[in-house]
Parts: C-alpha cells; structure tokens; sequence
C-alpha cells in the first residue's frame, strides 16, 4: 500500500497586468507597454527599509509525496482562490470535518454510472484502469472515494472489507442514494455533480460548511534540462501561474502534470482536450515573461497578459500546456557547448545522452524524445528548427506552409520564413494534432502522388554517413513507392534548375544565386524588428547600456546591419524567384493529389554531433543547405523516424543508437497530404511510433 505525506506550503507570485503583445510583425514594438517597473530590476533595499512581507492565501498549495514500490512521487495541489476548485455540499457535513481537516484528505472520484452494485471485484477493475490509463494518480487517493452516479448504489457485502483492507479507504461520499451497509467507514451523500473523475485533494471549508476539492499535479524532474519554466493554469484556464515547488535534482527544475483521468469521462471532448503541450519560449503566455533564451530580455519586460493567438487555439480545444522549454537564443541556430552562452543547452537523451538536440526548438526535441508525460511539444521552424530537433530526438516533426496559423504573440526571426509547427512521437497522432491546430487551412485529398523525388545526389548517402543507414532507407523508399504505387525520379535539384527557364533568366547557379539570401533574411529582418527596439528599451533602462546576447545572434545582426534594407529587398526577391522556380518545375499542383509529387532528402543518418565538441565561431549562415529549400518555396514539410543505427560512443565507451530520419516536402497548402501519409504509413506498418529514453526502437 502507498503511503502519502502531506505539507502545506504557501507561493507568492507578484504580477502587474497591462496591455499585452498584437502581432508577429510587431511583436517587440509591442513588448515596449511590458516594460518592467525599475524598481523591479536589480535593485536591493537596506535592511532597515524592508517591509513586513505579507502572505497571499489565494495561491497557496498543498505539496505532498507519495511512496510506493518503485519511486517516490511528488505531488502539488494548488489551493488558493485563484485555482481551479470543486465543492461538495450536503447537509451533515460538518461530522466529517474532524477527519479531512486535520490534515486535509486525499480523494478519488469514480464514474459508477449505470452500476447497479458495487463489489471489490468492480472496484479493483476500476483501480487498474486508473492505473493503467494515468500516471498520475496512485492508490493513496483511495484513503477517501466519491462515487459518480445518477441512480442509487449499492453496497456489496464484501466492499467494507476490501475497501480498507486493500486501499485504507476510511470514507465514501457518494452523488447517489446508497444502499449496503460498509461497516466502519464514514458514508455521505453530497451534490457533486461536475466533479471530473481522478485525484484530488480534499479539504473542509468552516464557513460554508462543504468540502473543497483541488486538482492534483505530479511534479515530474526535467532531467534533460529542457524547460524553462513549468506552468500550473489559474481557474479562468486562460493564463498560468509559475510553479514554486521542486523536486531534487542537480540543477533541474520540476514540471506539474495534470492527471490524464479529468478527462478521460468528458461527455463532449474538444480535439485535443487533455493533451499535454509544451511550448517554445518564444509563444507569449499569459501571466509569465518571455524569455527567448536571453537572460537580460527577460528582466526586461514585465510577464505577458495575453496568450499566443495559436497557443490560446490549443487551450480552446482542451490542450493542457505544462510548460514554457528552451529555446536557442532568439531562434538562432546553436551548437552546445560554446554557443549556448546565456543558459545550457538541453541535453539529448538519445544515444549516449550527449549528443546535440540541434535547435532552435531545442527544448522542443529534447522534451519529445526524453518524456513519456509530455505529449506535443510546440516549436517554430524558420530554417529548420522544428525539423532537425525531431529529426535528432527521433520524433515526428511539421514546418507547415508559410501562413498557416497566425503568429501573433509569437517573436519573430523573419516573418516570410517563420512557421509555427509541432513535434510528437506517434504519426497518427501527429495528423490528429495538425489538423485540430491548423483546422480548415488545408484539406484532406483521397489520391496520392505518384511521383517521389529521390535526387542522386542525396541517395546512395554520403560517403562520411552512418553506413548503416544506408539499408533503411532503400527498405522505406522501396515501401514508399509501393505504398503510393508511385514512380521514381532521381534528378537533382541541379539537374532541375539547370534545364529550366529559371537558369537561363538569372545565369547562375542555386548556390551562387541564393548563397547570401538566408543569412541576410533572417539577420537584417530580426535586427530592424526585434533587436533594435529591445536594444532601445535596454538602454533607456540602464543608463545607455547594451546587453548581452550570445555570438551567433550577434554575428547574424551585425551581417544584416551591413546588408541593409536594399539587400533584404533583394535576397526576398531572389526567394520568391526560388519559390516560382519550384512550384514551376519541381512540386507541382495537381487537383486529385493536391500535389503532383513529393521530395525527400536524408535529414539525419545516425551522424554523431557531441556536445562535448568545441566548434569554431560562428559566421553568417551562407549557402544552401537542404532545410531552406522548403521555407523558400513555402510549402510543408516533415520529419519522420524510420529507424536507428549503432555507434562507438567516445563518451560511454559502448555501442549506442541514434535516430535515423527522413524529410518529406510537398507544394503549399498541401500539409493534410503528408499528414494523411504519415499516418498511413503507420497503419501499414512501414513505419512505427517511437519511444522515448535512449533507444528509438527497441532493440531487435
């Protein structure tokens, strides 16, 4: 039997509300209303002019642990006004407040309807099923159980025994008349009606003589060190509070989950309604600052009042955002360990666990592949960033076509790149979660392409690639092409542009004619929108001052100071020209597939990338590297795991496994396509969902 402890513990959280962000475009114009007070900037009071601190009980927590046979489970349980709570009125009450509020109680609440008699057989079916479906609640909330039901109950003759014998059930509130005697334990009829099913903790209120209920959240260690700040929502669920409590652990911080079991019995589910989602931190939340991996702009602006548009879509649809996770500063590529200057890069558990996550969506990847209580982890991809994390992490992962959802509340890096995607770990629901976050955007086509581009010069692999590698994606592009009784075209995008009309208009070649296009969009358009006015608020904050952002952010601003407007102009019209080019020649519309053929390149071949590694200083990011290809020509495109391949780790000194990934692209407006092909690959067995730890797949 589990043994639970309790303790009472009290978190302030101090906040200003004022008006909040509007929109990508001017999101850090915007974020000028948000500046923080001086007062609250690094300022230190003399001892003699410090106030009387004063406790706030409308955010106060209950903090408790559970012992079992396997771990030690933490547990908090928000209490003040200003969280969610549930009431339980009936008349007689006031005989059980001598045992729930000496030290309040741990309570589960059962769904009975349409049982007509409760056994221990019943109850124990009822206890594996919580078991099984959460992993949130324990048998230590069985100490007091309400049951749920709209007709009378009754008692088996064997329930007073298995109750406290089995569970040390010692009280049963039930909604329904009740019937059977349960020898020695309390038993009261109360209203109760909303009261979702799972663990709560339960609490007599004097003054309305009635029981509170407040909803439980474990506390799960964020090992990898991939959030920021872990969120527990207010009652209105339209803005979060920053969670005081901790679990151990070497510098970690502690991420609430809800119990999957409150929504396990909703009579009318919204789409995602309790899903789990982590969020980039660079979506604005309400009621927490945006950090955006900058130390110094988070001290700058007071926390956000208005939610992300696209983050509020999710709340909308019933998704339960746990948390805020790292971002690369400003959603600049970075490397671990010299890039990461302002904070540590996540770590990825895959493998060795020291191998780089890739960014920007570092948080983002590292979360999906480490953490089983995390479902969905949100990112944004501008030139890659949701893209190569799942590809690292061995996640499924979307760049959808430019436009797809608003940005708004959301910083920007370059508003014709940026892209709002997602990462998860099972291709079904990867699809579910796509089209209940984008909605009507896109449609859903009952044909398939029946063209793969497989250039020749990504396939056969590199020569420096994993060599195991090589086999697993023959194996899926032969169960592609059969999937999709399609037919291969094996030209590269050299051969493509070189016989078009586009080589003949420009006279150069792709990398000569696109070789300063990235680095100039990105570094002058983040620069002008975003960095500039921080920098004016920093300054007029701290005496002229400039502060510290990291190298790689700062080389890419200096580049696109040096280009200047008339060189943004330029490399934007030199995209466009990439984007006509490729709806022209390469990923064409068609009307019974959406798009007449798909593109694929090997975005991760099991190559390792260790942390450990000191790399060079950064420079503008020149060139063209598979990853802009999709943001030039505006279209979606994912990344899917398709296997694992060994290495001879210089870190553990033993054979491990990274993630082997593929990058599908498909013309604009056609997501819904790769979405349907993910998941029906899935079903078809060609591809499989992936766990988390490090090991993709288990070992054959």
């Amino acid at each position: 039997m589990s043994l639970l402890r309790l303790a009472l513990l009290a978190s302030l959280t101090a906040t200003t509300l004022a008006a909040g962000p509007a929109g990508n475009e001017d999101y850090q114009f915007q974020s000028r209303s948000r500046l923080r007070s001086l007062s609250t900037i690094n300022k230190f009071s003399a001892r003699d002019n410090l106030a009387p601190v004063s406790l706030s009980l409308d955010q106060t927590s209950y903090t408790f642990s559970v012992q079992d046979e396997s771990e030690d489970k933490v547990y908090i349980s928000p209490a003040g006004d200003k969280f969610k709570k549930y009431t339980l009125t009936a008349n007689g009450l006031a005989s059980l407040k001598h045992e729930i509020s000496a030290s309040v109680m741990p309570m589960t609440v059962f769904e009975v309807t349409g049982q007509q008699q409760l056994t221990c057989d019943s109850m124990g079916k009822a206890v594996a099923d919580y078991l099984a479906t959460d992993d949130v609640w324990n048998e230590a909330f069985m100490q007091t159980i309400l049951l749920k039901s709209d007709k009378p109950i009754s008692f088996a003759a064997d329930l007073h025994e298995c109750l406290p014998g089995h569970w040390g059930t010692s009280v049963v509130l039930s909604t329904a008349q009740t019937q059977g005697n349960l020898q020695g334990i309390n038993v009261k009829t109360v209203s109760a009606k909303t009261v979702p099913s799972g663990p709560y903790i339960a609490s007599y209120n004097h003054a309305s003589d009635s029981i509170d209920l407040t909803q439980v959240f474990r506390l799960y260690r964020d090992q990898e060190q991939a959030f920021t700040t872990p969120l527990i929502p207010f009652a209105d669920g339209q803005s979060f509070s920053p969670l005081a409590a901790q679990v151990s652990g070497m510098y970690t911080i502690s991420i609430p989950v809800p119990s999957r079991l409150y929504t396990k019995n909703v009579a009318n589910p919204r789409a995602l309604e309790g899903v789990r989602v982590a969020v980039k931190d660079l979506y604005d939340v309400a009621g927490v600052p945006s950090g955006l991996g900058n130390r110094a702009y988070w001290l700058t602006y007071e926390p956000r009042n208005v939610t992300a548009v696209s983050i509020q879509r999710l709340i909308d649809q019933g998704a339960v955002i746990i948390g805020k996770v790292k971002t690369s500063q400003f959603a600049n590529g970075e490397t671990p360990t010299a890039d990461w200057q302002d904070q540590l890069s996540p770590f990825n558990m895959r493998g060795d666990g020291y191998q780089d996550p890739s960014t920007s969506s570092a948080g983002s990847g590292s979360s999906i592949g480490a953490y089983d209580w995390v479902d969905v982890t949100i990112g944004s991809d501008t030139g890659g960033s949701v893209r190569d994390p799942a590809a690292n992490n061995g996640a499924f992962g979307i760049r959808p076509s430019h436009g797809a959802i608003s940005l708004e509340g959301v910083m920007p890096m370059s508003a014709p790149l940026d892209t709002a995607g997602y990462l998860t770990r099972n291709a079904k629901e990867f699809a579910a979660f796509g089209k209940a976050w984008y909605g009507d955007k896109f449609e859903s086509y009952n044909e398939r392409p029946k063209t793969i581009f497989v250039p020749n010069d990504y396939f056969p692999l590199a020569s420096d690639a994993n060599p195991a590698a090589q086999p697993i994606y023959d194996d899926f592009i032969e169960s592609l092409q059969s999937y999709l009784n399609a037919s291969i075209d094996t030209r590269s995008f050299a051969d493509i542009w070189n016989s078009s009309g586009t080589m003949e208009q420009v006279q150069q070649t792709i990398p000569s004619f696109l070789n300063e296009t990235y680095p100039t969009l990105i570094g002058y358009y983040q620069w002008t929108n975003f960095g500039q006015p921080w920098f004016e608020d920093y300054a007029s904050r701290h005496d002229g001052r400039t502060p510290f952002i990291d190298s790689t952010p700062a080389v890419r601003w200096a580049y696109g100071r040096q280009r200047g407007e008339a060189g943004f102009e330029e490399e934007l019209r030199r995209k466009n020209v990439f984007r006509d080019f490729f709806s022209e020649y390469v990923l064409k519309a068609d009307n019974e597939t959406c798009t007449d053929a798909l593109f694929l390149y090997p975005i991760n071949t099991g190559f390792t990338s260790y942390r450990n590694g000191y790399k060079a200083a950064p420079l503008p990011p020149f060139g063209v590297f598979n990853e802009v290809y999709s943001p030039f020509h505006e279209g979606p495109e994912i990344s899917i795991p398709l296997g694992q391949v060994p290495y001879n780790s210089t870190v553990s000194n033993h054979v491990e496994y990274l993630p082997v990934s593929v990058a599908i692209s498909a013309r604009p407006g056609c997501d819904y396509v790769l979405l349907d092909l993910a998941a029906g690959l899935q079903d078809a067995g060609i591809i499989s969902a992936t766990e988390t730890g490090s090991l993709t797949y288990p070992l054959k």
